[in-house]
């Protein structure tokens, strides 16, 4: 609970109307805050789970189809070459977490961890949900291989052979129109380039160059991807002239298909000319979009 600024009150004491003369005394009045609580560490819940100090990670939730929440926490470290991939069961208190080491991958340079999933219609929203117990790992070695490895499968495949940083993403997903764009992995090499991999069911359907780069950026040093809300996915990448750009892919509209079932009709009705078809016809209405 917090207290209300003084000045709040002496502002509003000679507008604020009061039982004497007959009013009901309830002002209406919004409380913010000037600043989101992530930006301040005083509102995060954290819990040490080493305190051996790495030099990369990644997290991972599964969250299976129907689960109101993650069931599951994934995290991994790199310590000295090695990566560690661990796992917890969330909990109210975040502190009473307990982390069970799932396997460690060693000679590893990067990772990241993403679990493949689908999305659905639940109760007029889209959810996403996770598929499979444990997460794809994507590694690079200290050589430079970028390396997948189907935890559930004990499957790997290769991506390529020069890699240095990495980062992946679910892409999108719709069952009405058999979309499937599986996950994404992201990852620059050595020379700066940055390509994305299109990875399916184990396998790399996609492999393409990004060449898009803003003026005065001629290298990549490194990269994290996710998704915004309305399901495009969004990079964010640093150039070699120490600033952070945000590269967002195209939207696809509901024409191609993806909205199709994210879009939840009630009912609809259409009144026309007997006997006659589109585009004769006269009114249509839709009820209960």
């Amino acid at each position: 609970m917090y207290n209300t600024d003084s000045s709040l009150l002496e502002r509003f004491k000679n507008k604020i109307q009061t039982e004497a003369n007959n009013n009901d005394p309830k002002p209406l009045v919004y409380l913010t805050r000037n600043k989101t609580p992530i930006t301040s560490q005083k509102y995060w819940e954290k819990q040490l789970i080493t305190s051996t100090i790495g030099t990369r990670s990644s997290i991972a939730a599964r969250r299976p189809v129907g689960s109101l929440l993650a069931d599951m926490i994934f995290t991994s470290q790199i310590v000295g070459g090695n990566a560690i991939i661990k796992k917890a069961v969330p909990t109210l208190n975040i502190n009473d977490m307990v982390w069970q080491t799932v396997t460690t991958l060693v000679n590893i340079s990067e990772l990241s961890l993403m679990f493949d999933g689908i999305m659905k219609l639940v109760e007029g929203k889209v959810e996403t949900y996770t598929v499979g117990e444990l997460p794809t790992v994507f590694y690079v070695t200290t050589s430079g291989s970028l390396v997948g490895l189907d935890l559930d499968t004990d499957t790997t495949f290769t991506i390529s052979d020069d890699a240095v940083n990495i980062a992946s993403v679910r892409g999108l997903y719709s069952e009405a129109i058999g979309l499937d764009d599986g996950i994404w992995c992201f990852y620059t090499n050595t020379a700066g380039e940055l390509w994305e991999a299109r990875v399916f069911e184990n396998e790399v359907i996609e492999l393409t160059q990004i060449t898009m780069k803003p003026t005065g950026v001629t290298s990549w040093l490194d990269i994290w991807a996710g998704r915004t809300f309305d399901y495009r996915i969004v990079l964010q990448i640093k150039g070699n002239d120490g600033k952070v750009y945000t590269l967002l892919s195209a939207s696809r509209p509901s024409g191609f298909g993806v909205g199709i079932e994210y879009v939840k009709f009630s009912s609809i009705t259409a009144t026309g000319k007997i006997g006659l078809i589109p585009p004769y016809l006269i009114s249509a209405e839709n009820v209960g979009v």
